[in-house]
């Protein structure tokens, strides 16, 4: 192997590696979610709780495909930046969805003490402390969630030039070197 090919090569690395931290990071967090997505789906299927069984089978599907496209990501597929980015953006979509339905339409904490007490006047602080409770925690769902999700997308995004740098700057040769070192 030649000077400039041992060059090429430490260059090659260099620029494969945001990628390949990308592709572990896509990785880990796919997992996380499968495995909250199926421990969901099981806690759902037990309780015949309807959003739970969506919000799992979403979790579940996001996981798998997030681990998909890391992979992709890893062998520096051009495309799979964007898809990583969508991927992020309709989990985030799917869990404000749920804030959001959680603040408007579901039952609130309230409705279930008065269900069951059938007379809570006597009860106004704890009923308000409920309400309150409930507010706070469908509210910073959805602001953890655009958080997370919301950097994770932009985090993938700004991916896609470290994908097409390298693409660009490392001949083929180079880059299958690189990628099968990588997995």
């Amino acid at each position: 192997m030649s000077g400039e090919d041992r060059t090429q090569l430490a260059r090659a690395a260099e620029l494969h590696a945001p990628i390949a931290r990308a592709a572990r990071l896509g990785l880990g967090n796919g997992t996380c979610y499968a495995a909250f997505g199926a421990l969901s789906l099981l806690l759902a299927v037990v309780g015949l709780d309807a959003v739970g069984l969506a919000l799992g089978a979403v979790l579940l599907g996001v996981g798998f495909e997030e681990r998909r496209q890391s992979t992709r990501l890893r062998n520096a597929d051009a495309a799979a930046p964007l898809r990583l980015v969508r991927v992020e953006l309709m989990l985030l979509g799917a869990i404000v969805l749920y804030g959001v339905l959680g603040l408007t339409v579901f039952p609130a904490a309230v409705d279930a003490v008065e269900g069951h007490l059938h007379d809570t006047v006597g009860l106004g602080n704890i009923v308000r402390l409920a309400d309150s409770i409930n507010r706070t925690w469908y509210t910073c769902v959805i602001g953890i969630s655009v958080l997370y999700q919301g950097g994770m997308a932009r985090y993938f995004h700004r991916r896609r030039d470290d994908v097409a740098r390298y693409r660009q700057a490392v001949p083929a040769w180079a880059r299958e070197v690189v990628e099968a070192m990588a997995k």
